[in-house]
């Protein structure tokens, strides 16, 4: 009996001790975290930004295709210069010559229809220079399988091109207002790849009918698409910024 009570007594004392020193470091812990909170609401983090677009310019070589063309399609082959103003806003020359080749459709046609159209009776654009102004608002970082991360950004672009369009009775140049989307990835501070889209508006005909022995052309105002893969160098290094 006396032995048992012993053991109550050892029991109660063990428990006391372990509640007196978990008990300090529990509340320790909840100052802690109560004085981090105090501190974050009461001033605002800072942390440090690399700027992979503030105050550089980027020289890029790209190979692309204009989409959805229904009798002949162009495969420009592309230029640019960009210089960014700061990490958001820059503005940038292109100049492009493009390879063409006939659709199936078009190959179609001069089949079944052969006295319908001519040998230069499908348009296409075969060269170009353009004026655009960049807007990059959203940036960040991807992570590889938690080991590494690589930079990207998002960008609008917008601006005009004076476009040479060749077949269907329109030789000559054309100027063309125009918008895009471009993704960049940064390989390296130097190195990145990107993809792009872009819409140029102006009235073209596609094709150009052979009636009664003479062409007949109907042309129309519409976006015409292009996209691709560019491949760029950047000159000087990123700069650090804090927001």
């Amino acid at each position: 009996m006396f032995r048992s009570n012993c053991l109550v007594v050892v029991n109660i004392l063990l428990m006391g001790l372990s509640t007196s020193v978990v008990s300090p470091n529990v509340a320790l812990a909840e100052d802690k975290q109560e004085t981090m909170e105090k501190r974050l609401a009461k001033d605002h983090a800072v942390r440090r930004q690399k700027l992979m677009r503030d105050g550089r310019f980027e020289a890029g070589f790209s190979i692309g295709s204009t989409l959805g063309d229904s009798y002949r399609r162009s495969f420009p082959l592309t230029l640019h210069g960009n210089y960014f103003f700061t990490d958001q806003l820059g503005a940038g020359l292109t100049a492009f010559y493009a390879l063409t080749s006939e659709t199936s459709l078009a190959e179609e046609v001069r089949t079944l229809r052969p006295r319908r159209v001519a040998a230069n009776s499908f348009s296409a654009v075969t060269m170009g220079i353009g004026l655009d102004v960049h807007y990059t608002p959203i940036h960040g970082k991807l992570s590889l399988l938690g080991i590494s991360a690589i930079r990207y950004d998002l960008g609008l672009l917008g601006g005009v091109g004076f476009l040479q369009v060749d077949g269907a009775e329109q030789d000559g140049f054309t100027i063309a207002p125009d918008l895009g989307l471009n993704g960049r990835f940064f390989i390296n501070d130097q190195l990145a790849i990107s993809v792009f889209y872009k819409a140029y508006i102006y009235s073209r005909a596609e094709q150009a009918a052979i009636i009664d022995g003479r062409p007949s052309v109907e042309t129309s105002w519409s976006a015409h698409n292009f996209g691709g893969l560019t491949v760029s160098y950047l000159l000087g290094k990123p700069s650090v910024g804090y927001e």
